[in-house]
């Protein structure tokens, strides 16, 4: 017993104390959290971030922990959205737009000579439900913007159903007609990864319109509008 906690203290967050048979379970719950310590874009240090996008998401601090992703809990959320400008600018080879002050979005995108798109991280433990406090500060971001913004996309963990109800009615009170997109991380990741396999190109531009809509953002619909967006640029 007393070598199996000897082990355990040299694993950063595993738990110490139980039986036996929970100490052995608790050494194999901590290398299976291990994942290989190289990233998937050596060229680029936010890859880490990427790769471990969907635990940033749900707040796993533990994983995130163990594979030495994070040093502090605070950092999570910083990191997410770091994740977040990765894929969009080296995933997608988009141009995040620079932005004003501190208030704000946590990035813009150029949609058209006249719109923008802007998207949040909320990372939560817990399924995303859309407080009234997010809300508020999301029209404000909305109304502030100079240009109009055709899109504001919220990237979560996972939401609620009271999440899909809020962001219909965020688009009704945009009083811009801005569609409000709701999009799980593990889904976002999943477009990156996928959107070059959907073309016969090899640097497929990315098309915005994949995310142009207001409600949730399932996993079927994001491929079938990846498919028509790219028909749509094949008739270019």
């Amino acid at each position: 017993m007393k070598e199996l906690s000897d082990v355990l203290r040299k694993l950063e967050g595993a738990k110490v104390s139980g039986t036996k048979k929970e100490k052995i379970q608790n050494i194999i719950d901590y290398y299976e959290m291990l994942s290989s310590p190289m990233s998937s874009d050596p060229t680029d240090d936010r890859s880490r971030l990427f790769d471990f996008y969907e635990e940033l998401a749900a707040r796993d601090y533990k994983t995130l922990r163990v594979n030495k992703v994070i040093d502090k809990d605070i950092e999570v959320d910083n990191y997410f959205e770091e994740a977040t400008r990765y894929i969009f600018e080296r995933k997608f080879g988009l141009d995040v737009l620079p932005m004003e002050g501190t208030r704000h979005a946590d990035g813009k995108l150029p949609f058209s000579k006249q719109e923008v798109v802007l998207w949040d991280n909320k990372s939560t433990e817990a399924p995303y439900h859309f407080p009234d406090n997010h809300f508020n500060q999301f029209l404000r971001y909305i109304r502030s913007e100079k240009m109009r913004v055709t899109l504001f996309l919220i990237v979560v963990q996972d939401y609620t159903k009271e999440a899909v109800a809020q962001a219909q009615k965020l688009k009704a009170f945009s009083e811009e007609d801005t569609d409000i997109a709701l999009i799980k991380a593990s889904d976002l990741k999943y477009v990156a990864d996928q959107w070059e396999n959907f073309s016969d190109q090899k640097q497929p531009l990315f098309s915005l319109q994949v995310f142009n809509m207001t409600g949730e953002l399932t996993r079927n619909m994001l491929l079938s509008r990846m498919e028509w967006a790219l028909k749509g640029m094949g008739k270019r």
